[in-house]
């Protein structure tokens, strides 16, 4: 216990406590700095042109995130290319920098966290620190820290967190006016949580959460709230609720990129079903608590398991889990409302990524970057519940232990993040059937020029899942660095068979061909290529016409 005397002696420096939350962030995401591009890195960022130039901002905010790699999806986060082009701007396709950017906004996110627990909450600072810790070393948050995808949670978080925590000081601030007029509640404070709230809803659509959490913050102190207190957090929380409602409007409208009502633009049982998507959320609910509790088996690529009934033991218990989370909050309200206030955010935070609003997966580790803190909440309202002597002992012994061994599984998994070849065989270990971590492990074999191994995991990809036109394209210029250019025509054809306007396979076929000398084919797809760029609709019927006109022979040389 003389280490938490010590502890305790030095804590009561903010200034101290951020510094320890930094220096041990940084040591454990350290070794994943210097990490290559993976998964879809190489969709957002490397093939992204769009972030190629800062003159290419306004698209940011009229396109879709994957706009830039020619492709299209709605998911509407202007503010992650920004980020990406900011970057780009100085150091171009170096990782190093968007991985160093990532963690220290997690880092920054952890010091928020510790303002949080220990200014709005009121915990200890030894509480609030333990909280702070747990969120800054889970593993589950490597998914949004040490994966460069993934900063739209910790820069969305960063926000929303920061215009609580305005909001909560704009309610404070009345106390200082003598003469209350409901447009008090326009001070500073307010109108800079209103910034906060829209940059996070342009970094991820999870800024939604603002409202209630906002709202769940109000509860907690209506009752030690003065008459004018009152006015003004109503008075806000109407302001708050427009805008999300505002944006909502316009992100199943402007900004519903594909026409699907959802992230997802497949049409499926779970995407048409909503209680479908919620029998597949209650059938997860105990890999998330298992996330959180031992958080040993991590990998990206979650199987896509929808369930239809709800008689299944998974879904039955996940049902039991939910009920009684919603039922100890409710009953903590008026005995323990530090365990309301953590349980209701858990809850709240797990609302968007149900399956309400069709997502793009069932459930994923970084959708718990948010929850988190809920639990954190909890952990250091533990600590503050139990008063000295061998109890706290043994609390202060196991939350180390768990701190501990949560720490070095977070450096563990960096190195998965770090390694692209040892990241996907991690993938495939947990998830043996999914195309797209083929497809993406045969990327990094081209990269490397490992053709062969790239050319086997293509085609297993395709064995897997033939629906996307990337993996032909792929396999296609494996096909003509390695010389087998008859095999490539055919991948090429493949890829457009499946998208006839798929324009990097149009492009190809237009180099290829003009390179061999074949003129006539070459001015085929190169009015293919202007048409499609046109905006007009090519069919595979006039593909498969120049397809037939002349084949390549393997002795051709380029």
């Amino acid at each position: 216990m003389k280490f938490m005397r010590y502890l305790k002696k030095h804590i009561q420096s903010n200034f101290f406590v951020f510094i320890v939350l930094f220096t041990f962030g940084a040591i454990i995401y350290s070794n994943v700095i210097h990490g290559s591009f993976i998964f879809d890195d190489n969709l957002l960022i490397e093939h992204n042109r769009l972030i190629r130039s800062l003159d290419n901002i306004p698209h940011f905010f009229i396109s879709s995130s994957e706009t830039g790699a020619g492709l299209e999806s709605n998911f509407y986060r202007p503010l992650q290319n920004l980020v990406y082009a900011i970057i780009y701007f100085f150091f171009q396709l170096s990782p190093e920098p968007y991985h160093i950017v990532s963690i220290f906004i997690h880092l920054t996110n952890t010091c928020l966290v510790f303002i949080l627990l220990k200014k709005i909450m009121k915990f200890t600072r030894v509480g609030s620190m333990i909280g702070a810790l747990l969120f800054l070393v889970h593993p589950v948050q490597a998914e949004a820290v040490s994966y460069i995808s993934g900063i739209a949670d910790p820069l969305c978080f960063m926000f929303m967190i920061i215009g609580i925590l305005l909001f909560y000081k704009s309610v404070k601030n009345i106390q200082k006016l003598t003469n209350f007029h409901w447009t008090k509640f326009l001070n500073q404070y307010f109108l800079l949580s209103l910034v906060c709230l829209v940059l996070g809803l342009l970094s991820k659509e999870m800024g939604v959460v603002f409202f209630p959490l906002t709202a769940l913050m109000t509860l907690y102190f209506w009752n030690t709230y003065d008459k004018n207190e009152k006015k003004i957090s109503i008075y806000s929380l109407l302001v708050y609720l427009a805008i999300i409602i505002l944006y909502l409007i316009l992100k199943f409208t402007i900004f519903n990129f594909t026409g699907a009502g959802g992230l997802s633009s497949e049409d499926n049982v779970y995407t048409q079903n909503v209680l479908v998507r919620l029998l597949s959320f209650l059938n997860i609910i105990w890999d998330y608590l298992l996330l959180i509790i031992a958080p040993w088996e991590l990998y990206l690529e979650k199987p896509f398991t929808v369930v239809e009934s709800f008689f299944h033991i998974k879904v039955i218990l996940g049902f039991i889990i939910l009920s009684t989370l919603i039922f100890l909050a409710y009953k903590s309200y008026r005995n323990s409302k530090k365990v309301f206030f953590g349980l209701s955010w858990v809850l709240i935070c797990l609302v968007p990524i149900s399956g309400i609003i069709p997502l793009n997966a069932i459930y994923l580790e970084h959708w718990l970057y948010f929850p988190l803190i809920g639990i954190s909440i909890l952990l250091a309202q533990s600590y503050d519940y139990i008063d000295e002597g061998i109890e706290k002992k043994i609390l202060v012994i196991f939350i180390t232990v768990f701190l501990v061994l949560l720490s070095v599984r977070t450096v563990i998994r960096n190195k998965d993040w770090t390694d692209p070849i040892r990241f996907y065989q991690n993938e495939i270990k947990y998830n043996p059937n999914s195309a797209r971590v083929y497809n993406n492990l045969a990327m990094h074999y081209s990269d490397i020029e490992w053709y062969n191994l790239a050319a086997k995991n293509y085609q297993k990809a395709i064995e897997l899942q033939d629906t996307y036109p990337q993996t032909h394209h792929n396999l296609a210029r494996v096909y003509v660095m390695t010389g087998q250019y008859e095999k490539a025509i055919g991948e090429y054809y493949s890829a457009l068979s499946i998208n006839p306007n798929f324009i990097y396979s149009h492009v190809d076929l237009y180099n290829f061909y003009k390179q061999l000398g074949y003129i006539k084919q070459a001015d085929y797809f190169k009015n293919f290529i202007q048409r499609i760029q046109n905006g007009e609709e090519i069919k595979y019927d006039e593909i498969q016409k120049v397809k037939s006109e002349k084949t390549i022979n393997n002795n051709t040389v380029l």
